[in-house]
Parts: C-alpha cells; sequence; structure tokens
C-alpha cells in the first residue's frame, strides 16, 4: 500500500472536465510510455462516464486492468522504445552530496564516468537498466547514450512497478491493491454481493 497523508494526488472529472493533480501523468520525471498508460486509464473512465456507463462497475475496471497487462507484455518483450522509457530528474545536489544511492544519483555517477558533469538545477534524463547493480553507475544509461546501444535491455521489474503504481492511482478510490492490479483481478469481497 502507499503512504497515507493529505490529499495530494488525485484525480476526478465532473461538469468541469477532467482535473488531475500529482499523480504520474502531472510529474516532470514521469517516463512517456508510464504517462500514456495512465492518459489512456483515465480517457476510459472520462468515455463511460460521457457514455453514462458505471464506472463503479467491475467491467470498466477490469478494462484498466487489462489495458496496464497489454502495456506490461509489451514491455516483457522489450517492445517498448527505450526513449519512452526515460525518466528526466532535476538535479538538486552535486554527487559528493548524495547520501543514498538513488537513480538520480547513478546519473550524475554515469555522466561523470563519460566526461561530464550535471550541475543542479539541470536535468538529468536515463533509463534504469539495472536497478540492483552494485556499481551505482551500471544502474542507468543516460538518453544521449541510448541510441549507440541497439541491444538495450531495462530493467522489467523497475518499469513494471512504475507502471502499476500508475494504474493504481486510477484504480485506488475502487478499493484496487497493488497486488490485485498486479494479478489482474480484484478479490471478490461480501461487500460486492451487497449491490
Amino acid at each position: 500500500m502507499h503512504g497515507a497523508g493529505s490529499l495530494t494526488k488525485y484525480w476526478a472529472y465532473g461538469a468541469k472536465g477532467l482535473k488531475v493533480r500529482g499523480i504520474e501523468s502531472r510529474q516532470h520525471s514521469t517516463c512517456e510510455w508510464v504517462r500514456n498508460l495512465q492518459n489512456s486509464a483515465l480517457q476510459i473512465m472520462v468515455d463511460c462516464v460521457d457514455n453514462e456507463i458505471d464506472v463503479t462497475g467491475k467491467h470498466v475496471q477490469s478494462t484498466i486492468c487489462t489495458l496496464l497487462h497489454e502495456e506490461l507484455s509489451r514491455l516483457d518483450e522489450y517492445r517498448i522504445p527505450p526513449k519512452e522509457l526515460v525518466i528526466t530528474r532535476r538535479v538538486t545536489k552535486t554527487i559528493e552530496q548524495f547520501t543514498v544511492s538513488t537513480t538520480t544519483h547513478s546519473a550524475l555517477l554515469r555522466a561523470n564516468a563519460l566526461g561530464h558533469d550535471i550541475l543542479p538545477g539541470r536535468k538529468a534524463r536515463f533509463v534504469v537498466v539495472k536497478c540492483d547493480s552494485k556499481d551505482p553507475a551500471d544502474r542507468v544509461v543516460l538518453l544521449e547514450e541510448i541510441d549507440n546501444l541497439p541491444n538495450l535491455r531495462v530493467d522489467i521489474a523497475y518499469y513494471r512497478e512504475l507502471a502499476i503504481r500508475a494504474t493504481w492511482a486510477i484504480l485506488a478510490p475502487y478499493g484496487w491493491t497493488d497486488s490485485e492490479i498486479a494479478a489482474g483481478s480484484k478479490a471478490i469481497t461480501l461487500f460486492d454481493f451487497s449491490k
């Protein structure tokens, strides 16, 4: 499950149209593939509301889950172009200021190894290739390297988690959990029989 707190991430659709705040499709760091996936899921909801289809029904929610799993199949088969998986992060520290090895830190180390620095205030653009590599500089490949690496393999588990989390942001109001989304089906509860 995800941390609780103030409601800073939400989406809503009504008379004034679609309103999204804080979810992945609004974040500058989100890769194009995840943004498109989440926007497609939102569009399914909007189309259903416009056509007076009950979005609280399992059919609509299952359609979104099916969309996710079709995209995950493409990911598993390496059919997503790496440039659609580029993550963009604004750099806020120098390499020396990092106390934890994040993907942004890995991108800075990789840039440094290639002979250039990404200074605070600039953006690091990269794909994650080996999230659990012992050498932080090997965890990512920078955007400018992608064209020179025709056999590039991304970290499928990392991107799978991003896609599931983005789908969770759409389906969570209907009681879906990460594990149900990953499995592709919602567990039936006693409450489902009271409707």
